[in-house]
């Protein structure tokens, strides 16, 4: 038997706020020497990603210290520092950075340097669609992944 007040129970109305989910935004470092190319890759990413420009391999390592992008699309053949000696470079100091190779030559050289350097992927220009597919993990279109 219960004997006594019951008080009234008023509650905080901030206890019962919902705070709206969110996916984290993901964030793109698009390296090309073209800017009609950078701007193509651009389209075709999502319109909420956060994306970040440069021209060549040495801004690209100083923009990923900067950012640290969740994905980099890098073509091979620039000037100053080419592609690949920027993606060592990334690789060698954030081991787990995401790299696609973002190229219109398909040659067995640069392939080669691509599977030893362990990126993502390796996309032909003509072909720009796959960047998502790899992103999105649909298609694994990468030539060695690291481990």
């Amino acid at each position: 038997m219960f004997i006594g007040r019951v008080r009234s129970f008023r509650a905080d109305p901030e206890f019962f706020k919902i705070e709206p989910f969110t996916t984290p935004v993901m964030k793109f470092l698009i390296v090309d020497d073209s800017s009609a190319m950078r701007r193509c890759i651009k389209e075709l990413l999502s319109a909420e990603a956060q994306i970040f420009e440069c021209s060549d391999g040495q801004d690209a390592v100083k923009a990923f210290t900067t950012h640290q992008p969740d994905w980099v699309l890098m073509d091979i053949n620039m000037k100053l520092v080419d592609g690949l000696t920027a993606a060592g470079q990334i690789i060698a100091r954030w081991p787990a950075a995401k790299i696609i190779f973002v190229t219109s030559h398909d040659l067995p050289r640069f392939r080669q340097a691509a599977l030893q350097l362990k990126v993502e992927g390796y996309v032909l220009k003509d072909n720009l669609d796959q960047i998502n597919q790899i992103v999105s993990g649909k298609a694994d279109l990468s030539l060695n992944r690291r481990k």
